[in-house]
C-alpha cells in the first residue's frame, strides 16, 4: 500500500515538472499561447454565429475575418467550447487541456511499455524520460502551441492501439475498437504538422511489428480508414481549397531548410526562452538535454555490443527504434537538407527541430529498454541524471505572465498565424475605423443595418444609381451575398480597389441584402457528409452492440 501510495505521488511528481508553469497566477507569456486563446475566442463566436463547423474567425484580421479555422487543426478548439459555454476565462481553459493532454501523454506511454513487456522499473525511468524531456518542457514553458501539446499527448495512445492491435483479442474488444478510432481522429484534428510526418512513422511501426500478421494489418487499414472518414469534414476543404491562401509562398514554407539546427544545438542548447532564426544562430532550446543524450549514447553502445542478437525477431524492435530516434535526430541536421529537398509536403514542416516531437515519444521505449539491460552501476548513472534533469526541469519558469478577460481575447485584432499563411491571395489589409456597417464605394445611395455579426448580415440599399457596395470583411470561398428582394446571387467583384473585401454591384432602386459565410462549397460539402454518416454509422454500431449484448446476458 505504501509502495503504490508513493508510486502515486512520483506520477503526480512527473505531472507537475513539465506543467508548473500553468500552477501560477496569470498565463505564461509563450510564442503562441495568446494566439490559441483568441482561437478559442473565434470558435465559440463563429459557432454563435451559425457557423457549423466554424472555418472563418469573424473577429481576427481586425473584424476584417480569417479563415483559420478552415486549415489549421481545431481539435483543442472543440474541446474549449464546453469551457467557453459555462464563461470559463479561456486561459484557465488552456491550461486545463495542456495538462489533461499531458497525462494521457503519460498514461499512455505507460500502457504502450506495458505491452513490449518491460518490468515496472524500467516503465517508470521511461515514463520519466518522457516527462523531463526538454521538448516537452520547452513546449510548455516557451512555445505554447497547444495543437502539439495535444499531439504529444495522444500519440502514444494511438501507438498503444497499434500495437495491442496484434495481441489476442479481449472480451471488449469492440469498445477497444472504438475508442482506438475515437483516440485516432482526435489525433488526426491535433495539430496537421505533426500528422503529416506522423502517418508514415505510424505505419513504419506497423511493418516492423505485424510483418505478415494479416488480420493486424486489416485491423490497421479499418482503424485509419474510420479515423480519417471522421475528421474529412476538415482535412478535404484543408487541402482542396489551399491554393487559396498564400501558405506555399509563406515564409516559413519556402526558408524551411534555414532553420535546421547544428549539432552543437542538438546536444548543449540551454533550456530558456528564444525564438528559431533562419541560419546556424537560434536562442531557442533544441537540444536532447544531458539525460536523453546519454541514454542514446549508451543505447548505441549496447546495440554494437549485442549486435548478434538484434537481428532475431523479438530483439529486432530494439535496434529499430533506436535506428529510428537516430535518423530523426539527423533530419534536424542541415546535412541532412538535400534529404528534404527531394521529399514533397516536407517543407509544410516549417521548422525542422520539429521532429524533436517524435523523439520525445520514441525516447521512452529507447530508455524503458536500456535501464532493463543495464547494470547496477549503470542504473545508479541514470538515476543521478534523472535527478539533474528534475533539478533542471523545476528551475525552468516562463519569461512572464499575463492575464486578460475573456472579452479581450474575444476582440483580439491579430491573425492568430505565424507567417499570415492562411491568407487570401487576393486581401490587402486596409487600415481603416472599422464599422459593422457596408459602404457605398462609388455611386450614391444609402445604407440601413438591420443585422451584423462576423458571419451573417442583413441590410437595406438605397441606390439613386448604379453603385459599388463593399462590405469590411474578407472575401474567401463561401461567403455568399444575395438580395433577397430579387432572389437573386450576387457575384463578388475582385480588383486592387477593394483589397480582397466582399464587394458587388447593384442597379439603382432598394435592395435587401444579406451576405452570410457558409459551408457551400464541393469540399466541404463532401467532407461534411462523409464525417456525419460516418459518425451516425458508428453510433448506431454501438447502439446495437449495446442492445445486443444486453439481449445475450
Amino acid at each position: 500500500m505504501i509502495r503504490k501510495f508513493l508510486l502515486f505521488l512520483v506520477f503526480l511528481l512527473l505531472i507537475f515538472i513539465p506543467t508548473k508553469s500553468y500552477f501560477h497566477e496569470g498565463f505564461p507569456y509563450t510564442h503562441d499561447g495568446e494566439n490559441h486563446l483568441a482561437r478559442f475566442a473565434n470558435y465559440k463566436i463563429a459557432l454563435k454565429e451559425g457557423q457549423f463547423p466554424p472555418r472563418f474567425a469573424p473577429n481576427l484580421m481586425s473584424n476584417y475575418g480569417y479563415p483559420v479555422f478552415n486549415y489549421n487543426y481545431p481539435l483543442a478548439n472543440i474541446l474549449s467550447l464546453p469551457f467557453s459555454y459555462f464563461k470559463i476565462n479561456y486561459e484557465v481553459t488552456f491550461k486545463l487541456l495542456a495538462i489533461t493532454f499531458v497525462i494521457i501523454g503519460m498514461a499512455g506511454i505507460v500502457k504502450w511499455l506495458e505491452l513490449l513487456n518491460f518490468k515496472q522499473t524500467a516503465i517508470w525511468f521511461g515514463l520519466s524520460v518522457y516527462s523531463l524531456n526538454p521538448y516537452l518542457i520547452s513546449l510548455i514553458a516557451y512555445r505554447g502551441n497547444i495543437g502539439e501539446i495535444a499531439a504529444l499527448g495522444l500519440l502514444p495512445v494511438v501507438f498503444y492501439f497499434v500495437e495491442r492491435n496484434q495481441r489476442q483479442k479481449a472480451k471488449n474488444q469492440k469498445i477497444l475498437n472504438l475508442l482506438a478510432i475515437l483516440t485516432l481522429t482526435a489525433f488526426l484534428l491535433s495539430h496537421n504538422v505533426t500528422v503529416l510526418f506522423a502517418i508514415p512513422l505510424i505505419i513504419l511501426y506497423a511493418v516492423i511489428r505485424y510483418q505478415k500478421n494479416w488480420q493486424a494489418w486489416r485491423f490497421l487499414f479499418f482503424l485509419m480508414t474510420y479515423s480519417l472518414l471522421l475528421s474529412l469534414w476538415f482535412w478535404l476543404p484543408a487541402i482542396a481549397e489551399k491554393n487559396q491562401t498564400i501558405l506555399d509562398n509563406a515564409n516559413l514554407s519556402v526558408g524551411f531548410a534555414n532553420h535546421f539546427v547544428t549539432f552543437h544545438q542538438l546536444l548543449f542548447s540551454p533550456l530558456r526562452f528564444g525564438f528559431s532564426f533562419a541560419g546556424n544562430i537560434d536562442t531557442l532550446p533544441v537540444s536532447l538535454g544531458l539525460l536523453n543524450s546519454f541514454v542514446v549514447i549508451a543505447s548505441c553502445f549496447w546495440i554494437i555490443k549485442n549486435r548478434k542478437i538484434l537481428f532475431k525477431l523479438q530483439h529486432f524492435l530494439k535496434s529499430a527504434i533506436l535506428t529510428l530516434v537516430m535518423i530523426l535526430l539527423f533530419l534536424q541536421l542541415e546535412a541532412s537538407k538535400i534529404i528534404w529537398l527531394n521529399f514533397p509536403l516536407v517543407n509544410y514542416i516549417q521548422f525542422p527541430w520539429r521532429l524533436g516531437l517524435f523523439v520525445a515519444i520514441f525516447m521512452p521505449f529507447v530508455a524503458a529498454n536500456l535501464w532493463q539491460e543495464s547494470t547496477k552501476k549503470l542504473k545508479i548513472i541514470l538515476i543521478i541524471l534523472v535527478s539533474l534533469q528534475v533539478i533542471i526541469s523545476l528551475k525552468i519558469k516562463p519569461v512572464d505572465y499575463f492575464h486578460k478577460l475573456n472579452r479581450d481575447y474575444d476582440a483580439f485584432g491579430q491573425n492568430t498565424s505565424t507567417a499570415s499563411e492562411n491568407l487570401p491571395k487576393s486581401f490587402t489589409f486596409i487600415q481603416l475605423a472599422w464599422q459593422p456597417s457596408a459602404q457605398v464605394l462609388s455611386g450614391q445611395g444609402e445604407i440601413i443595418t438591420h443585422y451584423w455579426t462576423g458571419s451573417q448580415r442583413t441590410y437595406l440599399v438605397k441606390a439613386n444609381n448604379e453603385v459599388v457596395i463593399v462590405e469590411p470583411s474578407m472575401n474567401f470561398l463561401g461567403w455568399f451575398t444575395k438580395d433577397l428582394n430579387t432572389g437573386q446571387t450576387l457575384n463578388h467583384l475582385d480588383n486592387e480597389i477593394i483589397g480582397g473585401r466582399i464587394a458587388y454591384t447593384l442597379p439603382a432602386g432598394e435592395h435587401l441584402i444579406q451576405s452570410e459565410f457558409t459551408q457551400k462549397t464541393w469540399a466541404r460539402r463532401l467532407g461534411n457528409f462523409i464525417s456525419l454518416a460516418t459518425l451516425i454509422g458508428l453510433i448506431l454500431y454501438s447502439c446495437i452492440h449495446v442492445l445486443m449484448g444486453k439481449r445475450t446476458k
